[in-house]
């Protein structure tokens, strides 16, 4: 039988997949206690990036919180394996941070951000309300070109040839949730 939350995202036409594996040498979770510390998630979809790019090179806002929403359900994919299937041991989602793939000039990251925070809150209720981060980062793991731009129109596909940016970028340092304009969260949630 489904989750009480499993079936709130199943109204929106969401299912959560299995958990992704990680990329390098760490663990997607780590239980302490009744604290769940879920690891950054990228907006992988079948095990493939769903898009690279900038914010701020002609991808919207919008784009980057679409790309969010898709790290949100990866994040709720490991918590789900933490809880061995039973999303519903989830009290509160306490902090969720996230990076922005974003040019210098680019200040929307919290509303980017907001892709994953309101599926925390569509998919937990209350429970789902957190304290989070949102920064911008020059370039961040996985970009297959440093500071490529996207084309015109929205994030570019992986593997797609986007133009290189000639301007050097300002780096900016935080946990993890956007990359290459898309999400890539870090989540913490505390369980029953």
């Amino acid at each position: 039988m489904a989750s009480t939350v499993e079936s709130r995202l199943n109204e929106m036409g969401i299912t959560v997949p299995d958990a992704p594996a990680p990329a390098a040498n760490y663990v997607p979770w780590v239980k302490s206690g009744n604290m769940v510390y879920v690891a950054g998630q990228v907006p992988f979809v079948d095990g493939k990036l769903t898009a690279t790019g900038h914010l701020g090179d002609n991808a919207s806002v919008e784009d980057g919180y679409e790309q969010a929403k898709i790290c949100a359900i990866n994040l709720i994919a490991q918590v789900k394996a933490a809880c061995d299937g039973d999303l519903d041991r989830v009290v509160r989602v306490v902090k969720l941070g996230g990076f922005v793939a974003s040019t210098p000039d680019f200040t929307q990251q919290p509303a980017v951000v907001n892709g994953a925070s309101d599926l925390m809150v569509a998919a937990f209720g209350d429970a789902g309300k957190h304290a989070r981060f949102a920064v911008g980062s020059s370039v961040l793991p996985l970009e297959s070109r440093p500071h490529a731009a996207a084309a015109p129109g929205g994030l570019q596909p992986p593997g797609s040839e986007a133009p290189r940016r000639e301007a050097s970028r300002t780096q900016l340092a935080a946990d993890r949730l956007q990359h290459d304009g898309r999400g890539d969260g870090t989540l913490k949630v505390r369980l029953a």
